[in-house]
């Protein structure tokens, strides 16, 4: 599966993985907990209980604080697929709205 990881404090980057639960819990450092986000068939993936670990802090949504390493993926159904280039670039729009002028944003959608 297509995904991007997002590490706190680093660039993001593509990632291809396997879509199980223990490629997804060696990445997110946990049990994963999956969370819609505003963009339409995307998620993310978290440690369920990353700021119980005092993990770093990633980004913040609407209500809440993002700790730790982070999945964005695309879901169907009840599926985790790959995320789009569309998808992805949404994401950034909305939750890093800056990061549009970084170089890393440019390497990343190259």
């Amino acid at each position: 599966m297509r995904v991007i990881i997002l590490e706190p404090n680093k660039d993001p980057m593509w990632a291809q993985i396997k879509n199980d639960s223990e490629s997804i819990k060696a990445i997110v450092g946990g049990e994963s907990m999956i969370t819609p986000i505003l963009i339409r068939d995307a998620v993310i993936i978290t440690d369920n209980d990353a700021k119980l670990k005092n993990k770093s802090v990633n980004f913040y949504t609407e209500k809440d604080i993002i700790a730790g390493d982070v999945i964005l993926a695309g879901m169907k159904g009840e599926e985790l697929v790959d995320i789009s280039d569309d998808q992805a670039k949404a994401f950034f729009a909305v939750y890093f709205p800056d990061f549009h002028l970084h170089p890393a944003y440019k390497l990343l959608f190259e």
